[in-house]
């Protein structure tokens, strides 16, 4: 997200849409699913590097003993990942794209307004013109 080609961050952006509750609830769900996700992904990412890690061991007198690797645990923190973490990712995303969306869209219809201009070819006593009304 970006706002005069500056960066901005879920904290900025909560203290931007403060005016509105119902852009600022959005925000706030928006930025708990991404923590839920965060937190979630990272023991997803522990349960898949915990099989691979342990499979190699060192035993007391210093040799490499290979077990055999608990797959079902990778497995389920693939699982956490692919069905758990990357929907709600995309979600959080999707809910803050609908924020801005809606908050440049409030922007939109209360300081921008279309002037109001209007050419004409006019006489006058002194002679013919263009004037312009604003």
């Amino acid at each position: 997200m970006y706002q005069n080609n500056k960066r901005i961050r879920i904290p900025q952006l909560k203290r931007i849409v403060s005016e509105d509750p119902t852009l600022l609830k959005m925000v706030r769900q928006a930025q708990f699913s991404r923590t839920f996700a965060g937190i979630v992904g990272h023991v997803g990412v522990v349960m898949i590097g915990y099989p691979i890690v342990t499979t190699i061991k060192r035993n007391i007198t210093g040799n490499i003993a290979i077990n055999k690797p608990k797959w079902i645990i990778a497995g389920i923190g693939a699982g956490m990942l692919l069905i758990i973490t990357i929907p709600i990712c995309y979600g959080a995303k999707n809910k803050v794209k609908d924020v801005i969306r809606l908050y440049n869209e409030g922007l939109n219809s209360i300081t921008y307004q279309k002037p109001k201009t209007s050419f004409s070819l006019e006489t006058t006593q002194t002679g013919i013109g263009v004037v312009m009304r604003f």
